[in-house]
């Protein structure tokens, strides 16, 4: 019975608590409440009991909601993991904590990257899908190419085209037609025309790159940021908006740049050409 009787005291003044908004208004319905269940002869100490059990269950309630919001604002969005440089990676570790995002820092070289080499290291002939340059001895023309074989194999046939045609005995008037002559290849022009050589041992590869679209691309770009190059056109059409960089790139120091530069290689297939297709780079 007593069970009871808290029960039916506490449903009144929870209602009266919960529904009731003024001060006024809910001090009047607990005073009537008290006066009705003092008629059914409810004892003082039961409401005295179940009120102060109501009001110390509220205040439980804020500290848990005020504990629970305060979380909220402390709890971390996240983490980021960024490479160490003594006094700056300490900056922006402070920048990051402001925003309540966490930061952990890695070495730029490990012992694993400077002991460990799983792989022999390629020969620079036996390297595929390349982009590679051919210097003169004798000036400071470059041939810049393209080659989706072996660099080695491509070195050859540019050496037995220059071989082949410098090996001719000409007379005063052969000569002067063998200039005019265009050759297949654009090193063997320059050799015939300049009577230069050819440092065969100075060629190397620029750059590597699978996709032939951008390969082409990168290839053009060489061409474009050579200050003198032997070959007769400029390879894949590039949008004359990008002439004021690679002027730029010239004068920076006169030497291909390509390994910096980033094609997006998803927007095109190697059927189009670059203009077409909108595809971009940048530095």
């Amino acid at each position: 019975m007593k069970h009871h009787k808290l029960s039916v005291v506490r449903t009144l003044l929870d209602r009266c608590y919960n529904l009731v908004t003024e001060t006024e208004d809910r001090d009047k319905e607990e005073e009537h409440v008290k006066q009705a269940l003092g008629q059914c002869g409810y004892p003082d100490w039961t409401i005295k009991r179940v009120k102060t059990e109501i009001l110390k269950r509220k205040n439980e309630n804020k500290d848990k909601k005020k504990v629970k919001h305060t979380d909220r604002d402390n709890k971390s969005k996240g983490m980021v993991v960024i490479p160490y440089v003594k006094g700056l990676s300490e900056a922006v570790s402070r920048v990051f904590n402001k925003h309540r995002v966490a930061t952990a820092m890695r070495p730029h070289q490990t012992l694993r990257n400077i002991l460990v080499h799983p792989k022999d290291k390629q020969e620079t002939t036996e390297k595929a899908e390349v982009i590679y340059k051919i210097p003169c001895k004798n000036c400071d023309k470059v041939y810049v190419g393209e080659s989706g074989r072996k660099f080695g194999i491509r070195l050859n046939e540019h050496k037995k085209d220059c071989e082949t045609n410098s090996n001719k005995a000409f007379t005063r008037a052969t000569r002067k037609q063998s200039e005019s002559t265009i050759e297949k290849s654009a090193i063997t022009d320059h050799q015939n025309i300049n009577n230069h050589e050819i440092d065969w041992e100075g060629a190397r590869v620029i750059e590597r790159e699978s996709d032939w679209g951008v390969r082409k691309t990168k290839e053009a770009i060489c061409i474009k940021t050579e200050v003198a190059v032997m070959n007769r056109d400029e390879g894949a059409f590039l949008s004359g908006i990008y002439n004021p960089l690679f002027a730029g790139l010239r004068k920076f120091g006169g030497k291909s740049r390509v390994s910096e530069l980033r094609v997006s290689d998803s927007q095109a297939s190697s059927s189009d050409d670059v203009h077409s297709v909108g595809r971009k780079f940048q530095l």
